[in-house]
Formats: C-alpha cells, sequence, structure tokens
C-alpha cells in the first residue's frame, strides 16, 4: 500500500503456518483485500479471540468481511487433519466471511498442481486485469 499498490490489488496466501498467518493478518487488516488464499489450514485459537469477556479482546476489522478467503485442504493430510481445515472454513464462514472451501481427496500436507491450478484460476477472478 505504501509503495502505491491499492488494497483491492493485494491478496494474502499462505500454506501451513503461513496460512494461518495470512489469516489473521486479513481479520485484523484495516484494508479490503482482493481476497485471502489458504492452503492447509487451521485457525488456532479462533474462539477465543472471539470471546468479547477476555480482558485482551479486540474485535476483527471488518475491512475484510466482504474479501474472498478461499481455503484448499488435502484430504490425506496427516499433519493438520481434513477436520481442522472443515474447521477454519466453519468458522469464518460463521464470523460472516466470504469462505469457499475446496479438497483435493489425494493430497497430503503439501501443495498439488491441481491446488495451483485453482488458485490460479481463482487469481484471475479475484484480480481482473487493470
Amino acid at each position: 500500500i505504501a509503495s502505491g499498490i491499492p488494497a483491492q490489488r493485494i491478496v494474502l496466501m499462505g500454506f501451513s503456518q503461513g496460512a494461518s498467518m495470512a489469516a489473521y493478518s486479513a481479520l485484523y487488516s484495516q484494508h479490503a483485500l482482493a481476497g485471502v488464499g489458504l492452503i492447509a489450514s487451521c485457525l488456532p485459537n479462533f474462539t477465543e479471540l472471539e470471546d468479547t469477556t477476555r480482558a485482551d479482546y479486540m474485535p476483527f476489522a471488518a475491512a475484510c468481511k466482504h474479501s474472498p478467503f478461499l481455503l484448499w485442504h488435502g484430504a490425506q493430510d496427516q499433519v493438520l487433519p481434513l477436520h481442522m481445515g472443515e474447521a477454519a472454513a466453519t468458522a469464518l464462514s460463521q464470523a460472516g466471511y466470504q469462505v469457499q472451501f475446496e479438497v483435493d481427496p489425494a493430497m497430503g500436507h503439501q501443495i498439488s498442481a491441481r491446488v495451483l491450478t485453482g488458485l490460479s484460476d481463482w487469481l484471475k477472478e479475484v484480480l481482473p486485469p487493470l
């Protein structure tokens, strides 16, 4: 943004721990982003962060409420089992975010060619040519 790229042309993406970081960065962003792409993600402490009774409670920013979130997860992931990705998608959706959840049935804790193709297609949607 400081270098002149509008927030609406910025996509945050990450894999595994990087996906969690991208998600939380978007949730607290003061800027509406073009999108958030997460591969093999989980959202640790999401429920705790939404707990308004906590002394350190800080609400999620509303800026990315309309930014699309694309979550890909491998059905064969043994590091972050599929249920963790499903829980992340459900939590985001229930919090009011636009979520698309995709599963690659053959993928483990990695990035498959199918996911790369899906991400490429999604990026063309959220970042149309100028």
